[in-house]
């Protein structure tokens, strides 16, 4: 059996940070919960020309069952999915 693990992640080269979000059953529930995740993100107001979020981290706090361990620099974070193996035991 497969699942599929969504990831966070945030910064860029020795900064960067991921994360291990939540994981599904079906590919198509990951995708969706991922553009969940987006379409949250892409309400926050905007702040500066770095495009990152004013207040962030109070804004996520209050959505925190989404992506609890949220971060968030200068290049903005986003969201994916990996397939994984399942194991039996």
């Amino acid at each position: 059996m497969e699942i599929f693990v969504v990831q966070g992640s945030t910064g860029e080269y020795s900064d960067r940070t991921e994360r291990l979000v939540r994981a599904f059953k079906t590919e198509e529930a990951a995708q969706a919960f991922i553009a969940l995740l987006e379409e949250t993100y892409r309400s926050f107001p905007a702040r500066g020309s770095g495009g990152q979020r004013s207040d962030w981290k109070e804004l996520w706090m209050a959505m925190s069952p989404l992506d609890p361990e949220f971060e968030e620099d200068y290049t903005g974070t986003c969201w994916y999915y990996e397939r994984v193996t399942l194991a039996d035991s």
